[in-house]
């Protein structure tokens, strides 16, 4: 809980900075492929027997819905322009 509140502190710093919107994208993503390894691991670890799993993959629908959002917010406020 503690490293997402300091990732969504760092991803506020670089919006209110208009930092390279990429980069933001990129580290939603490689948090998405994390929390669906650790859902994996949670699988085999614990045979069912746990929780774990199923929170794993509740954070990783939480971040695709937010990457969504936000990439629908900086398309339509046109950070993102199409090509």
């Amino acid at each position: 809980m503690k490293a997402c509140l300091h990732f969504g502190v760092v991803i506020m710093i670089c919006l209110y900075q208009g930092e390279n919107l990429k980069i933001i994208a990129i580290l939603f993503m490689l948090l998405i492929v994390y929390s669906l390894g650790s859902a994996l691991y949670y699988m085999v670890r614990d045979k069912g027997n746990s929780t774990r799993m199923a929170r794993s993959l509740t954070m990783r629908i939480g971040l695709s819905l937010v990457l969504f959002v936000v990439m629908m917010a900086w398309t339509y406020i046109s950070y993102i322009h199409e090509s």
